[in-house]
């Protein structure tokens, strides 16, 4: 076989256009989406960074402001935890009782 289709084979050009698009995978590739082999973008990952600036509405910067909660009234928000897209706010109450709610039920307060 030529060069050219060594090279195509291994992935390093693409299948469809013959377009260099990177190191050696093993198998041919495109970068036509909906082809077989196409080569999928990544999601961005979420930067904790604009969390903690306060750019997002729930998340780690919230930890130690006030909350208002419903049938429960002013608390503490001391932690935040969850796993799969279950994430709860650890909140403690005037009288010290600990609450597990979602962000969907909880008022924030001006302040702290």
């Amino acid at each position: 076989m030529g060069e050219t289709a060594d090279m195509i084979l291994d992935g390093i050009l693409d299948e469809q256009t013959g377009e260099y698009i990177g190191e050696a995978v093993g198998y041919p590739r495109t970068m036509q989406k909906g082809c077989y082999n196409s080569i999928k973008k990544r999601k961005p990952k979420r930067n904790i960074k604009y969390a903690m600036k306060g750019e997002s509405l729930g998340g780690l910067h919230l930890v130690g402001k006030n909350a208002i909660i419903e049938n429960v009234g002013e608390c503490e928000i001391v932690d935040y935890i969850g796993k799969r897209g279950r994430k709860r706010y650890v909140l403690i109450d005037n009288e010290g009782k600990e609450h597990r709610v979602e962000f969907s039920s909880m008022t924030l307060c001006v302040g702290k």
